[in-house]
This record gives structure tokens, C-alpha cells and sequence, in this order.
């Protein structure tokens, strides 16, 4: 992993503290917040901790305690724009969380927040999180991270999960304590739990005075925590702190006197010393000495105003707007930001212009440019590009000619946008990035064969062995590679689907080789079809096993080839000339030696590919793939990947899941709250759609009954979200014991009786459980064990107990045998949870 090093950066940190609570609501029907005492001391004494520890200096400290959202936000931008090396957020106060709609977001509490109650409450004057991530992602520093020491601090990793690729490399998170868990403050007159060992840890340093990085921080805390603090369940579970750390990149926070650390940049030269402050000396300097000390100033002043050359003087540069595609996004960043700096995009000191990158949802992009474009002007409620796609673009970059075809296909009549679209100007063939033990042995055997001819002698090598792709709605590799797998038969799109590795596809190539390594059984049975370019860029994603992996080259699945796009808008005159000049130079750079260098060494091969044997590389190939894999497959075309697309869809029908809700007597101390066993499985149909089936079983039955669970909600289609939401909230404790063995059968049964009119649908059956009454599966294990492979309902266990996922332990065998997945409480189990459910139901929960 790599280490950056902040110092001799300009750094800056703010440190937000709310400890008082006030409000000018009556207390009926509104809930005001109470005090925190403790928060009092929190930024005193991590300041101190941070000035010595070297990385930031008195000056680059800001604490702040904002009376209300509006002056948070106006703090956090001038912190933002203050950094260009590290930018450090800290909150202590309260957070909130609600068990209704959008259940992991993450609020945090301003003096004036007041709640008010209803379904869903409102929070009055609360910082929404997930609009301070958004924010924090703009900051020009290299590397941002953020503490969070508040109640629910680990809802705040839903927001993280779902940035961009590129922004997860430089942001880190985090958060003093798990999901949906509250803390305790401790005592009046210290900081606050948490907040005393982060500046114990600073102070003294990683294993005898080292340094403190982001993640040696991080796993101090997670030791010391849980050994030492319990969160506010009325069962006692240890208080566990989680982490986010940026992606393949770990951040020097400190480096305590006394340190053996040796390497340190150079520290750049203090500011200029401000005046002197006024004093009796000061008063006794006569006259004349001042007004000759103001003439010498007025003399020196116009010489510098003659000798300062014309233009120097930086203006606002023009600032250009970059769509891309996701997986491109990490690679088009770097090469604009070589560009920014470069002769050719700089006049002397000033830049000739700025560049915002960012990408969108693949499909989102086309449908934008070819429905909606006027709305990109003119958005209304429900048709808002800008919402849903970003800004309006000067320029669009995406994975494949072909989008620009398929954008450029008006069905609406109208349009407000002209796409002039330049040859592609680098390209990545699609591979089987297929585990090592499983890949063919010798190289010319791994290029020139179709991929069904590579997946069967995949599957002959191991039976159990899968193929996964990306979402073809978000990504165009993952549209190319579903034309490959559809091959001339889009209509057989079901029956190919559920050949594909189970669950819903995730949204691009990196998120899904860093997936992978997750669970080993998944990583070295998995082969992935993805950009050549991601085998070098797409695995620095902090996993410190994975399985080694082999590029194969399917001559039927489209390449990745990316064209240069300038977009000009109607109605756009006013700089047109200014505007036009500076796309069209920054064009010329990008598809010219030096632009394409910077694809090339993320993996890129240079060129449009359209030649037979177009496969050098400026740069060496990623471990695995091949310097000259022979002919490369076309790029695609638009006919083609719209009909994948429309085979897509339509085989990605509704998704069916059942919970079981474990509710015997055990289960008293995790029943309560947002973070209860009734929250989670509440949280969790934010991943289901109003198309999906979903039912809920509480577990739990007296000595003799017929079955060991009873119905809370049928399984079927519930288009009440908020009237199921209660059902499952009103569920009630028995004084019984559990039976999981009888009930995981009867569900896998259900599953399958319930699949007989359409077995293509996803299923998934969620388990919700403390783990008291596992042990009496027994000797019974291996024959449920049996059961469910051969069912094929994936199961995800989800244990509220923080080692329920243990190697050996009963959750993680039956996810294991059933191909699903064990989540505990020792890290983001509803988060976890709610992206799992969402994999097999369609989303756009209402």
C-alpha cells in the first residue's frame, strides 16, 4: 500500500465540536437534543496532539462550533480550500440516525437541531452527511480524511461505499463506532471515550513511539475499544470502531517526538512574520524615522508594479467540464491533472483553464444526451440530468464509439446538444481475468478463442467455477462484455444470466476485483470479465491477499476503445470562442504523446486498435496479461449493445428474498432501536423495489409445534413500504427457543416451491440471528450443510454477534456451503446487509 507523507504540505485541519444543544422550538411536539459535556475538551486536546505530531502546524488548525448547518458548511469550504496536501475533518456531537427512509443516512447534530417526530422524523437544522462527502470530494487536498466520534458513526460508511472509484483513492473514514450503535460520552470533565485514546494514540505513538498513519490509528482504536468500552444496548456489545481507508493508500497522521521515522519532505520556508505587535519601544522612534520607513515602503512598492511582467497576474481560468465513464474516471483524473500542469495547459504561472471530472451511470449518460437534453437547461422534478448525470459537459469520454451512436439516436425529436465526436485515441481489449490455477497454460492458447469456448474449459479445470460481469446499465465494459456473453442470441439473456456468479452485478471493474478477495472461496472460483487496463490499476484497493490472476482474450467480446467527444450546447454563444479553444487544445494534448503516455502507463494500449494486430504498448503489460495478444475484436456497435442492453433488462426480472427474524428470549439485548434485529431487516428493503417479492418469519417455537417459525409477512409483493415496516417494528420477543436447522430447511424449501413458476429470478434468504441458539444445529450441520448447496438459495447470515462470522463458526459455513455471505457486527453489518438484498432485488425502493 502506498504511503503518503503530508508533511512539508500546505495541511489543514478543522476540528468541529458541538457539545451545548439548544433550540428555539417549543419541547412539544419537537425533541431537543441534550448536552454533551465531555465534547467540551475534545478539540483542545486533539489539537495539541496534532501540532505535535508534525504533520500540522498552529496555523493550520481551525475549531470550530457552528450555531447552525449554514455556518458548518461555511467553515468546511473555507477548510477546503485552504489544503493541497492533507485535509482533516473531526466531529464530535450527536448523530442521529432514522429506521424509515433512507435508514443509513447519517445526520450530524448543530446546536439548534431539533427533532421532530413523525415517519420519517425530521431533523431541524442537522448536517446531512451525505451532502459534507460531496463537499469534501472537491477539496484540492491529495488526501482527505475524516473522524466522526457520534453516536451511528458507522452509517456513515453507506455514503463512503458509494463514491466513485477515483474518490474513494483519497478520501479516508473514520468512525468511532459501529452502525446504528450509540455510545456512551463518559465523564464531564475528559473527552469523550473515543476522542482520549485517538490523542493517547498521536501522542505516544504505533508499537513504542512509530508513527500514527490512518491505519495504524484505526487498528489501535479497534483493539483498545472493544476491550475496554461497551456501546448502549441493553445486551452489552463491544463498542467497535469501523474504518474506510482510502484505496490503496495509507496517510501519515503523526510521527511523535522521538520517532526512529527518518523520512520527512521538506519542510517549506514559515510564512513572512506578521508586525510586531505595538509596545512602548514602538512609540519612541521619531517621526522623521516613520515617514522615512514609508518612503523607502512607496519606493520599493513601484518598483516591483514596473518590474512585474505583464500578465502575471493569474485570472479565473475558464473551467471545462469532463464526462466519463467509471472505469475510465481514475485514468482521464490523473491525465487532466498532468495536463493542468503541463506548458500546454499553462500560460507562464496561470493556468489556461480548469477541468471538473466526473462520471455518471453509463445508461444515464446516453439516455440524457438523447431524451432529455433540453432538461439538462431546463430540468423539471422528474427529468434532471443535472441530478442525475452532473453538470452539463464540454466534453464526454466514454468507454466505446458506439455510446455516441446510441446517444445520438433522437427518439424525442428536439435536441439542445451537438456531439462531435474524434477517433478513439486509446483502447483496452475485454479479459477473463480468470484465477491462475484455473487459466489455460501456455500463451498462445489464451488469445483467439471465443468466451464460451474459455468458460467451458474453465468449468471442465473446476465445476464449481463462475464468470462475473459488471452492470451493464453502468458501465459500457459491462455492456460489452454482456454483448459477448449474449453473443447473436439476446433472447437467450435469462438462461445466460443464471450461468453468470450469483447476486446482482456491482456497478464497475475495480469495485468488482476488489469484491472479490472478500470471501476466498469466491476470489479463487471466480473468473472476471474486465477492461485489460483494471489487471494494473483496479487492484490497489488495500486487499493484502487475492488470488493471482491470468488475462484470457475472448475474440467475441468487444473492446474498450474511448473516443474524444466535444459536447456544444444550444443557446452556449456568450464564450463559445474561449470555450471552444480550450477544449479543442486540451484535445490536442490528450490524444497526443503525452496524453496517451498517461493512459498507457495505467494500462491503456495507445491507439484506436482498429488494425489487425494492434496490441503494442507504450508501457508493459499488468502481471498477467499479454504484451501481443494477436487480433483484437471490433469496438462494437450501437445495434448490438442496445439489444444486449434491452436482454438485460428484461432478464433481470424481480428478485425474491426471505428474512427470518430470530426472536426467542435471547435476543433481548439486540431487539431495540435502528441497530435491533426489527431496524436491520426495516433498513434492509431499502435495496428492494416494488416489483420484488420479500417475506419475513419470526423463529422462534414452543416444545412440540408443528413448525419452528410464524409468518409476519407472506411472501409476495408488499407495496405498502411503510405499512410492512411497521409490521416488522411490532414484532414481539417469545420466551422460546429457536430452531435454525428447521427453519433454514423450511425456508430453502419455501424458495424453491415458491421459484416453480419462474425459477430465473434471484432469491435470497437473510437470517437475522445473535447466535445463542446455532449450537443446536449439532450433528445436524453437515446435512443441512448438503441442503443448501444443492437448493442453490444463497444465504446470508447476519449475526448480531461481533465473532459470528468466525472461521468454523456455524454462520460462516452456511453462507459458505450456500454461496451467499456471513456478516457480524464486528464491521458494517447493515450497510453489508442492504447492499446484499439489493443484488438480488431490483432497487428503487419506494
Amino acid at each position: 500500500m502506498a504511503r503518503f507523507d503530508p508533511r512539508g504540505r500546505v495541511n489543514h485541519a478543522l476540528l468541529v465540536t458541538v457539545p451545548a444543544y439548544t433550540s428555539d422550538l417549543p419541547p412539544d411536539p419537537s425533541g431537543v437534543l441534550g448536552d454533551i459535556a465531555a465534547v467540551r475538551h475534545n478539540s483542545a486536546e486533539l489539537a495539541r496532539a496534532l501540532r505535535a505530531g508534525g504533520v500540522f502546524r498552529e496555523e493550520d488548525i481551525t475549531t470550530s462550533s457552528p450555531t447552525g448547518s449554514d455556518l458548518f458548511f461555511r467553515d468546511l469550504m473555507r477548510a477546503r480550500d485552504r489544503a493541497d496536501g492533507l485535509l482533516l475533518l473531526y466531529f464530535a456531537g450527536h448523530g442521529l440516525v432514522s429506521s424509515y427512509n433512507e435508514p443509513d443516512e447519517l445526520w450530524l447534530g448543530m446546536p439548534r437541531t431539533t427533532i421532530v417526530p413523525g415517519n420519517p422524523p425530521t431533523f431541524v437544522q442537522a448536517v446531512r452527511w451525505s451532502e459534507v462527502l460531496p463537499a469534501l470530494c472537491q477539496a484540492r487536498a491529495e488526501q482527505v480524511v475524516v473522524v466522526l466520534d457520534c453516536c451511528h458513526a458507522g452509517n456513515a460508511s453507506a455514503a463512503w461505499n458509494k463514491l466513485p472509484a477515483d474518490q474513494r483513492e483519497r478520501v479516508s473514514l473514520l468512525a468511532c463506532v459501529q452502525a446504528n450503535d450509540r455510545i456512551d460520552a463518559g465523564d464531564a470533565d475528559t473527552p469523550t471515550p473515543f476522542t482520549a485514546h485517538l490523542v493517547r494514540v498521536l501522542d505516544e505513538g504505533v508499537d513504542g513511539g512509530g508513527e500514527v498513519s490512518f491505519g495504524s490509528l484505526a487498528e489501535a482504536l479497534r483493539t483498545y475499544m472493544p476491550k475496554n468500552h461497551t456501546t448502549l444496548r441493553k445486551k452489552p456489545t463491544p463498542w467497535v470502531p469501523q474504518s474506510c481507508p482510502a484505496d490503496g493508500t495509507d496517510v501519515v497522521l503523526a510521527v511523535p517526538a522521538g520517532s526512529t521515522e527518518t523520512e520527512q519532505p521538506p519542510t517549506p520556508p514559515p510564512p513572512p512574520p506578521g508586525p510586531p505587535r505595538p509596545g512602548p519601544r514602538w512609540r519612541r522612534i521619531p517621526v522623521l524615522a516613520w515617514a522615512a520607513l514609508a518612503l523607502t515602503l512607496v519606493v520599493l512598492l513601484g518598483y516591483a508594479l514596473f518590474r512585474t511582467p505583464p500578465g502575471s497576474a493569474c485570472t479565473t481560468p475558464l473551467e471545462l467540464r469532463l464526462l466519463t465513464d467509471a472505469d475510465a474516471e481514475p485514468t482521464v483524473r490523473k491525465a487532466v491533472n498532468a495536463y493542468l500542469e503541463s506548458d500546454a495547459g499553462r500560460d507562464g504561472d496561470c493556468r489556461r483553464s480548469g477541468i471538473t471530472v466526473y462520471s455518471a451511470k453509463a445508461t444515464d449518460a446516453v439516455a440524457a444526451f438523447r431524451d432529455s437534453s433540453r432538461f439538462w437547461q431546463d430540468p423539471d422534478p422528474e427529468t434532471n440530468p443535472q441530478r442525475d448525470v452532473g453538470p452539463q459537459p464540454d466534453i464526454w469520454i466514454p468507454g466505446s464509439a458506439a455510446a455516441v451512436e446510441r446517444a445520438r439516436s433522437y427518439a424525442g425529436g428536439g435536441t439542445s446538444v451537438t456531439l462531435t465526436a474524434h477517433k478513439p485515441f486509446v483502447h483496452s481489449p475485454m479479459v477473463l481475468a480468470v484465477p491462475a490455477h484455473l487459466a489455460e497454460g501456455s500463451e498462445k492458447d489464451r488469445s483467439g478463442r471465443t468466451l464460451a469456448q474459455f468458460a467451458e474449459t474453465l468449468r471442465a479445470r473446476a465445476a464449481d467455477a463462475v464468470v462475473a460481469r459488471t452492470d451493464p446499465e453502468h458501465t459500457d465494459s459491462g455492456l460489452l462484455a454482456t454483448v459477448g456473453l449474449y453473443g447473436n442470441r439476446p433472447g437467450a439473456a435469462a438462461a445466460v444470466e443464471r450461468g453468470l456468479a450469483p447476486g446482482r452485478p456491482l456497478p464497475d471493474g475495480r469495485a468488482l476485483l476488489c469484491d472479490l478477495p472478500r470471501a476466498a472461496a469466491v476470489d479463487t472460483k471466480t473468473a472476471a470479465l474486465v477492461p485489460e487496463h483494471l489487471l494494473k490499476t483496479g487492484l490497489g484497493c488495500g486487499r493484502q491477499t487475492r488470488t493471482p490472476r491470468v488475462a484470457e482474450y475472448p475474440s467475441d467480446v468487444p473492446r474498450l476503445a474511448l473516443p474524444f467527444v466535444q459536447v456544444v450546447w444550444d443557446g452556449g454563444d456568450r464564450d463559445k470562442g474561449a470555450r471552444d479553444s480550450a477544449v479543442d487544445r486540451f484535445r490536442v494534448w490528450l490524444t497526443g504523446e503525452a496524453g496517451v503516455a498517461a493512459f498507457t502507463a495505467d494500462g491503456y494500449r495507445p491507439g484506436p486498435g482498429d488494425t489487425p494486430s494492434a496490441s503494442s504498448s507504450a508501457s508493459p503489460p499488468a502481471a498477467g496479461a499479454l504484451a501481443d495478444p494477436g487480433r483484437l475484436p471490433d469496438a462494437g456497435d450501437a445495434t448490438t449493445m442496445n439489444a444486449a442492453l434491452e436482454g438485460y433488462r428484461k432478464a433481470d426480472g424481480p428478485g425474491r428474498v426471505l428474512f427470518l427474524l430470530d426472536n426467542s428470549g435471547s435476543m433481548k439485548g439486540v431487539w431495540a432501536g435502528p441497530g435491533g434485529a426489527p431496524g436491520i431487516i426495516q433498513q434492509a428493503l431499502a435495496g428492494l423495489g416494488p416489483q420484488d417479492e420479500y417475506g419475513v418469519w419470526s423463529v422462534s417455537s414452543a416444545p412440540g409445534a408443528t413448525r419452528p417459525y410464524t409468518p409476519l409477512l407472506a411472501l409476495g409483493r408488499h407495496k405498502d413500504r411503510d405499512a410492512a415496516r411497521k409490521t416488522i417494528g411490532d414484532a414481539r420477543l417469545a420466551g422460546n427457543e429457536a430452531d435454525p436447522f428447521q427453519a433454514l430447511k423450511d425456508a430453502s424449501a419455501a424458495m424453491e416451491t415458491q421459484g416453480e413458476d419462474d425459477d430465473s429470478r434471484p432469491r435470497l434468504i437473510v437470517f437475522v440471528t445473535d447466535d445463542e441458539d446455532n449450537s443446536r444445529i449439532g450433528d445436524r450441520m453437515d446435512g443441512l450443510l448438503t441442503s443448501l448447496r444443492q437448493s442453490g438459495v444463497p444465504v446470508v447470515m447476519a449475526s448480531l454477534d461481533v465473532g459470528g462470522c468466525a472461521k468454523g463458526r456455524a454462520g460462516e459455513r452456511i453462507a459458505e456451503a450456500s454461496g451467499g455471505r456471513c456478516l457480524d457486527s464486528s464491521g458494517d453489518l447493515i450497510a453489508g446487509l442492504r447492499d446484499e438484498v439489493a443484488r438480488t432485488g431490483t432497487g428503487e425502493a419506494t
